[in-house]
């Protein structure tokens, strides 16, 4: 009897001890990431992830296929995410990829491709390795890439050159700036032609006569003819010594002081004060 009530809390230990681990178990699991279970493609040696959310309806089913393959290599340094939304809850593009990263990922290394219908805008945003490799002056050189594809209703085009784009940046590559180059070049044009025009117009100004020259000019010449003085009037004048005040009468500006307080940009920014991820990014309007 005492061996059998034994065995039954053996038992009974062993049982609830195996549930408690799974448990803690799936507990890990279901915190890590709930994206992950969803997951597109799961690299089996870093763990990072493919996720495609086409809420937009954007792609087809073969192109939401062909590009969860074409993203797999960003999967070396951080997941890869294509997001596409028809209504944007936010005002801006770059608050609802902030929090959106945020819910997802938190601050592991990612990349999220976002095509915003409601605003009209692209928005690449980052954290970790992958935005310690990218900034923000490249995530806005990617999206100005590949705006034009999605004005022309290629969306399959944007979101694979766009994940191309960031590989490349990852593997030590360059991709082009056409409008870092174009901007540049017009600016170039801009300032020769202020600097040209100032010549131009310092000479053709005739050169004023001097002051010098002027008197030497001048007629010198005087003639009097038939002169005489007489007195009209005799008058005095009362001229006091003037002592100086002990005060002196200095100016003083009737405003008072101005502070000269710092300007801040009405657009704001999208940055939480608490927590998640330190990252960014840039977009583009199409």
């Amino acid at each position: 009897m005492l061996k059998r009530m034994s065995l039954q809390n053996t038992r009974f230990f062993f049982t609830v001890l195996l549930a408690l681990v799974a448990a803690i178990i799936m507990t890990l699991v279901c915190g890590t990431s709930v994206s992950a279970a969803k997951a597109d493609y799961t690299n089996p040696d870093t763990g990072y992830y493919v996720l495609i959310e086409d809420d937009a309806d954007l792609l087809t089913a073969s192109e939401e296929s062909e590009l969860a393959y074409k993203m797999r290599s960003v999967t070396e340094y951080g997941n890869a995410v294509f997001k596409s939304i028809d209504y944007n809850p936010y005002y801006y593009t770059s608050t609802f990829a902030h929090e959106y990263y945020d819910e997802l990922m938190g601050n592991k290394s990612g990349a999220v491709f976002l095509i915003d219908m409601d605003n009209r805008e692209l928005y690449l945003e980052m954290d970790g390795a992958i935005y310690k490799k990218l900034r923000e002056d490249k995530a806005n050189t990617i999206t100005d890439n590949t705006y034009s594809y999605a004005s022309k209703g290629q969306y399959y085009l944007c979101a694979n050159t766009a994940f191309e784009q960031v590989y490349q940046v990852l593997e030590g590559e360059r991709i082009a700036q056409p409008m870092k180059y174009t901007c540049a070049a017009l600016l170039a044009i801009l300032v020769a032609f202020i600097f040209n025009f100032g010549l131009i117009n310092r000479a053709s100004k005739l050169k004023s006569a001097s002051n010098n020259d002027l008197i030497t000019s001048a007629v010198r010449t005087v003639t009097l003819s038939d002169t005489s003085a007489r007195l009209v009037k005799e008058s005095s004048r009362y001229s006091p010594v003037v002592t100086s005040s002990s005060g002196s009468s200095g100016y003083r500006s009737s405003g008072g002081s101005r502070s000269s307080g710092s300007y801040r940009s009405s657009g704001g920014g999208h940055r939480s004060s608490g927590g998640g991820h330190r990252g960014g990014g840039g977009g583009h309007r199409f």
